[in-house]
């Protein structure tokens, strides 16, 4: 799943805009394709002991609706 995030990222790197939030109380990475159409994923990351313990992705665009644009 990586190696497709990193050919996407790659591939639409000058269409690619990301910013930092909170998702679900946790911090995390929007990334937009073509910025203020729509948020194309999200990453958001859980800590323990200051390490990162789990990263979760959403990429369901219903889910991403009520997230800004900017």
């Amino acid at each position: 799943m990586l190696k497709i995030h990193q050919f996407v990222i790659k591939t639409y790197a000058s269409r690619f805009t990301y910013s930092f939030l909170m998702v679900n109380g946790l911090p995390g990475i929007q990334f937009l394709l073509d910025p203020g159409k729509s948020v194309h994923y999200v990453y958001s990351f859980a800590y323990r002991d200051h390490k990162i313990h789990e990263i979760y992705t959403a990429w369901n665009p219903d889910k991403l609706r009520h997230l800004s644009l900017e």
